[in-house]
């Protein structure tokens, strides 16, 4: 998700709830309304968001400092949470193109799941926006499948309150710590190494597979590029809340989450630290 902010930002003057960015076609979802934050916020001030644009073939771009959800139904009056997408992604794929282009350090592109359709506290950004950072001021589970850039990849666990969250892919790192080097850097560089080239289209796929009960066995992810990918072969262990210590079920309470129904967010940002993504790290492999 996005960064954590500092207390409770009062928007001077107000700022407009969403924008209805328009529609498009997602297989095995049907007809998707994209609905884009009026509100971006940065450090402690909520500021005017920036637009996305869908293009005649369906693709969407999107520009720093944006954020959109999947939603059934908008209306640049008023939104309601029941009208962002609830779909129970158990057992099922999720798939879908993309292009980080020249997003390098200090910007993050992310594709995540938040359970915004079970929100119904309206946040500072006054459109139902949740995630376990509280950027909004609201705090619910969130999934990141994504949270790239052309140097580091971070698929992350999220309970409610736990913005830290279990991290897997190829991340940065910091003094005395290193991220997650589920593959490398020569795998993983603008202009290409040893398989993807991160300037360019890549295909990612994050599966959810379950046990006989239902329950949520781990995610996988693959990201593809011609006839090379690298992948994440399962998150199955979530059993400390990162941020508290606490002992907790976290498969479990993402399993409930995705039961429930979980909303697709896309956003951009920037960080003057996002050392967790793509810095070295203590062994120097990130």
């Amino acid at each position: 998700g996005d960064p954590t902010p500092a207390p409770a930002p009062t928007p001077t003057p107000p700022l407009p709830t969403v924008t209805c960015l328009g529609s498009i076609d997602v297989a095995g979802m049907g007809t998707i309304e994209l609905v884009g934050s009026g509100v971006s916020v940065t450090g402690s001030a909520l500021e005017q968001a920036t637009p996305m644009t869908i293009n005649s073939d369906g693709t969407v771009e999107i520009e720093l400092n944006s954020r959109v959800y999947f939603a059934n139904a908008c209306d640049n009056l008023q939104i309601s949470n029941t009208d962002y997408t609830a779909m129970n992604y158990l057992g099922k794929k999720f798939s879908y193109k993309v292009r980080l282009g020249n997003n390098g350090c200090g910007c993050v592109s992310t594709m995540y799941l938040a359970n915004m359709a079970q929100n119904s506290e309206l946040g500072w950004c006054s459109d139902y926006y949740c995630d376990a950072n509280k950027i909004c001021g609201v705090e619910c589970n969130e999934i990141d499948i994504m949270e790239a850039s052309n140097f580091g990849w971070a698929s992350v666990y999220h309970v409610a309150d736990d913005p830290h969250g279990v991290v897997a892919g190829y991340s940065g790192g910091g003094a005395g710590w290193s991220g997650s080097r589920d593959w490398t850097k020569e795998e993983w560089k603008p202009g290409g190494g040893e398989c993807i080239d991160t300037t360019q289209e890549m295909s990612v796929s994050a599966s959810f597979p379950v046990d006989g009960t239902g329950r949520l066995v781990g995610m996988q992810l693959q990201i593809t590029q011609g006839d090379c990918n690298v992948s994440i072969t399962q998150m199955t262990e979530y059993s400390t809340n990162v941020k508290t210590g606490e002992a907790i079920d976290g498969i479990g309470s993402l399993s409930d989450g995705l039961r429930a129904g979980m909303t697709p967010v896309l956003s951009v940002w920037s960080s003057s630290d996002l050392s967790w993504l793509d810095a070295p790290g203590a062994d120097g492999l990130g």
